[in-house]
C-alpha cells in the first residue's frame, strides 16, 4: 500500500468521523456555532429568553415580543399568556384611531 492509498484512507475516515459528529450533534440540539449559518443575525420580533420545563407536558417560556416581555404557560389542553393580551376589538380601535387599518 503506497502513500497515497493511505492518505485518501485517512482522509475518508476523518470524512465519515465528522459526518457522525454533525448528525449527533443536530439530534442533541445541534451546534451553537452552527446557529449563525442557520440563522443570520438580522431583526427578530420574537424571541425566546428563557424556558422552564416543569413537568413532561408543562413549560413555561419568558418571550419578547416586539420588544414587550410577556410569559407563556403551555399545557396539553392549550397556552396561557401573562399579561392577558388585548382582545381584538381594542387592537383594531387603536389602530383606527391612528390611520393603520382600512375601513
Amino acid at each position: 500500500m503506497n502513500w497515497t492509498d493511505q492518505l485518501f484512507a485517512m482522509g475518508l475516515v476523518f470524512l465519515l468521523l465528522g459526518g457522525a459528529v454533525i448528525a449527533l450533534g443536530r439530534r442533541n440540539g445541534g451546534f451553537r456555532f452552527l446557529d449563525r449559518l442557520r440563522h443570520p443575525a438580522g431583526p427578530q420580533l420574537l424571541r425566546c429568553k428563557a424556558r422552564l420545563p416543569l413537568t413532561a407536558q408543562h413549560t413555561l417560556h419568558l418571550v419578547e415580543l416586539q420588544g414587550r416581555a410577556m410569559v407563556l404557560a403551555t399545557f396539553p389542553g392549550g397556552v396561557a399568556f401573562e399579561p392577558q393580551p388585548a382582545p381584538f376589538s381594542n387592537v383594531l380601535g387603536e389602530a383606527l384611531e391612528r390611520g393603520e387599518a382600512k375601513q
